[in-house]
């Protein structure tokens, strides 16, 4: 109902999701953004990003489980 409201939001929450992802850990060397908007209005972005120092991990699930925690649940939470 409201394009620009959805927009504001969604460009803080990403600002802030991209904040995070250059405070990590392993820290990341790089970060490529691009926001894109679907034909009914929803934005949405497509992110790819280097870390420096990769976190040694044994199986997927491992990297799974701390990319959610270390990455993606705290950027939820704010």
């Amino acid at each position: 109902d409201r394009p620009i409201l959805v927009a504001r939001v969604f460009k803080l929450k990403l600002k802030h999701f991209l904040d995070t992802i250059s405070k990590w850990d392993g820290g990341c060397a790089y970060y490529l953004c691009t926001v894109e908007f679907q034909h009914r209005g929803l934005p949405h972005a497509h992110i790819a990003l280097r870390v420096k120092t990769p976190p040694p991990f044994t199986n997927n699930s491992d990297t799974t489980n701390a990319l959610v925690r270390n990455v993606v649940y705290p950027a939820l939470l704010r």
